[in-house]
Formats: structure tokens, sequence, C-alpha cells
């Protein structure tokens, strides 16, 4: 397991906000002590209870998972099933 700190857009570390790597081609986001977010390299993202819990976590989740969707346009993603949401992501990495 690799953890390193987030870097923005304009490629400074972020606080609070890590990336962490348990196998290859899958990363965590980390936000303060909440996983909001995994993504498996070439297949799924699944966000965690917390992806939406303010505004810098949506600007943070939105540059980790790359792309400029809106956030409304990844609720609808949500709401229809093509991403998960799962509270126990967690556990998954300890």
């Amino acid at each position: 397991m690799r953890i390193t700190q987030l870097i923005n857009e304009l490629d400074n570390p972020v606080a609070h906000h890590f990336v962490i790597t348990k196998r290859a081609g899958t990363s965590y986001l980390q936000s303060y002590d909440s996983i909001v977010c995994k993504v498996v390299e070439g297949g799924t993202t699944t966000f965690g209870a917390d992806w939406d819990y303010s505004r810098t976590t949506l600007r943070h989740l939105k540059g980790f998972i790359g792309g400029n969707k809106t956030t409304k346009e990844l609720q609808h993603l949500v709401d229809v099933g093509l991403i998960e949401i799962n509270n126990n992501l967690k556990e998954e990495i300890l």
C-alpha cells in the first residue's frame, strides 16, 4: 500500500487529502477521515458515503477521477447506478 498527498490542478499538495494505492490499478481518495472514492483502472468508480460532503471535497473528487462533470451529472450517474455508493470503502483498505 502506498499513500501520497493529493496534488491539485496547480501542482500543489492538498491538505488533509490523500491518495491511497492498495494494489496496482486501484486507488482511493481520502478526505480527512473519509474515503470518498475508489477508482479501479480500466473499470469502475465507486463513491463513498461522503463523496458530496462539501464543495471542496467535490472539487478534489472531480480532480481525482479526471474529467469535467458537474455535481449534477455525477449525481445522475449515481442515481442511475453507473456509479455505486459504498459506505464501507474504509474497510477495504484496512
